[in-house]
């Protein structure tokens, strides 16, 4: 089996690709690593810049680059949590006191204080299964039927049977207002 042979980038090689990788623009990274090629027409240009980036020394070059850029901007946990801790600090200074609940919160999250739950219930259900729940609620709880504008059987007067297990007192647009007193 025959080994590939490793390619070494040249000098210039290696500027190219730094410059590459930093602006994205080969003909940038072209007129910087050769200067020659400054006063060129822009297609020449491009041209060129096109034939360096497919030799084997840039590629090699280009990827080494790319690999140590991603590593050193890699978000861990502890850095997270620092560049929070200091944009709260910054926002304490400056007397943004949201901006520094935000961050505290977003650090808190970040530690697992909080967790962020949604329920989506899409469940259709009859309106027998809806009066079987509260007949159960109410029975569990017969203080809740109050709350929910029910009279449990429990409550009706001795020898009159309810024509359901739970009548319903009054439905929310039949509701009176709460009488509040004004707050000043």
């Amino acid at each position: 089996m025959a080994r590939k042979k490793s390619v070494k980038p040249t000098s210039q090689q290696w500027v190219f690709a730094s410059v590459f990788v930093r602006t994205a623009s080969p003909i940038k990274a072209l007129i910087e690593a050769y200067p020659q090629y400054s006063d060129q027409p822009v297609g020449k240009q491009r041209g060129r810049a096109k034939q360096i980036l497919s030799l084997k020394g840039t590629q090699v070059a280009i990827k080494d680059l790319q690999g140590e850029a991603r590593a050193s901007q890699r978000l861990t946990v502890d850095r997270h949590m620092a560049e929070l801790e200091e944009i709260r600090d910054l926002a304490k200074k400056e007397g943004k006191l949201g901006v520094a609940r935000a961050a505290e919160v977003d650090r808190g999250k970040c530690a697992g204080f909080y967790v962020d739950r949604s329920l989506n219930m899409n469940v259709v259900t009859s309106t027998e299964e809806i009066k079987a729940r509260l007949e159960a609620i109410v029975e569990q709880h017969p203080q809740m039927a109050a709350l929910l504008g029910l009279t449990p059987s429990a409550t009706l007067p001795p020898g009159q049977e309810p024509k359901n297990q739970v009548e319903v007192v009054q439905t929310v647009e039949q509701a009176e207002p709460l009488e509040t007193e004004p707050t000043e």
